[in-house]
């Protein structure tokens, strides 16, 4: 992969979360067996990810559905002027005056793809 989304929150919020939204039959005990799966699987992935020098941005979603979602499109506009420059030539100056990079949103409010996650 070229870049991974870590998506992470406190797992009080995420409790609070799935058990509003709970399935029949769960409870308090299910909630806290899917967190465990969770982050058994999570460590390794992440680990995988930093050892093939994957980029991975974090991006904290303890915030609400709205904040997170308008951090998720501002990922997704800062990505799409990067997988136009994988099919352009190197050395192609005539993608910066295209105007290609215009409207990038800021991205204060992501962490940089160039931190990974530990």
């Amino acid at each position: 992969p070229e870049l991974a989304l870590n998506l992470y929150c406190d797992d009080t919020i995420l409790m609070e979360r799935i058990l509003q939204r709970a399935r029949p039959g769960d409870d308090i005990h299910t909630v806290l067996q899917r967190l465990r799966t969770f982050h058994k699987s999570q460590k390794p992935t992440l680990q995988w990810l930093k050892d093939n020098h994957v980029p991975v941005i974090n991006l904290d979603c303890s915030g609400t559905k709205e904040s997170v979602w308008e951090q998720l499109l501002a990922i997704g506009r800062l990505m799409r002027p990067a997988a136009k420059l994988k099919d352009i030539p190197s050395g192609d100056d005539s993608v910066v005056s295209s105007g290609l990079f215009q409207d990038t949103p800021n991205n204060d409010d992501i962490s940089s793809p160039s931190h990974t996650a530990a």
